[in-house]
């Protein structure tokens, strides 16, 4: 049902590959698994057992944590189906870490898969460990990345939580050491995934063209595949811009099919 193919960044950032949406059958994001010094970061887990076999090998290579802390980009089964993960790694301390979402408050239990997806799907695992919303690290605030700003969080030195909404996640990575951009996986689908902000995947898209551009992005990943170099990953965002922009046109009516 899933990939699970590990790629390595550097020593120390591995993105484990999810499986391509084939319609009417939900996506898998890859989860990525960051080392800093003695701390150990989950961004996302995924679902089922390819994705928990992939993430559960990267952090056993690292050995003992000092602490480990996972953080959801959104609260869609596809991004939380291994959550547990949290619990069985060993650390002296976890903390747990989600995205504000103002129609979900306080959702400490994730949501299952719609009713006609459990036959095909692995049971979500959540996690015992509290749940606290990225506001807990204070308020947002500007961040720098390159020449662009954004608002978001300092996660840690060198890892910067971003707000870029696509469906059902809220969140984008930039991990300074690895000049690497990781975009929520539905941002990729845009502006087809129902729901989808176009005017944020058009925001989102041009900050990140100017990343490239500038050099400051050697690797992006978009959730699903393998990770893109700069060349690669210009030629895939620029698609995804291009594309949000004749949505946007057909909404407001300027193009008609």
């Amino acid at each position: 049902m899933t990939n699970g193919t590990i790629h390595a960044v550097d020593e120390n950032l591995f993105l484990v590959e999810g499986e391509w949406p084939v319609w009417p059958v939900v996506s898998l994001p890859g989860p990525a698994v960051l080392r800093s010094g003695a701390r150990l970061y989950l961004i996302d887990t995924g679902a089922g057992p390819h994705l928990r076999s992939a993430v559960r090998a990267v952090a056993a290579s690292f050995g003992r944590s000092a602490e480990v802390t996972l953080i959801n980009s959104g609260r869609h089964p596809g991004l939380v189906g291994n959550n547990d993960l949290l619990d069985c790694l060993p650390a002296q301390t976890r903390r747990y870490l989600r995205p504000p979402d103002p129609d979900r408050p306080a959702p400490d239990a994730p949501p299952e898969w719609p009713e006609d997806l459990q036959r095909a799907y692995p049971p979500i695992r959540a996690t015992s460990v509290p749940g606290r919303d990225l506001d807990a690290l204070g308020d947002r605030r500007e961040q720098r990345i390159g020449s662009t700003c954004w608002s978001g969080w300092t996660i840690a030195d060198g890892l910067v939580a971003v707000e870029a909404t696509s469906h059902t996640a809220r969140l984008a990575f930039y991990l300074e050491k690895q000049r690497a951009m990781l975009l929520p996986e539905e941002l990729a689908l845009a502006p087809a995934w129902p729901g989808s902000d176009v005017a944020d995947v058009l925001r989102v898209g041009q900050l990140v063209l100017e990343l490239i551009e500038a050099g400051t992005i050697d690797t992006l990943s978009l959730g699903f595949g393998p990770p893109l170099d700069a060349g690669s990953g210009r030629e895939a965002v620029q698609d995804l811009v291009d594309r949000a922009r004749i949505s946007r046109a057909a909404a407001d009516g300027r193009i008609t099919a």
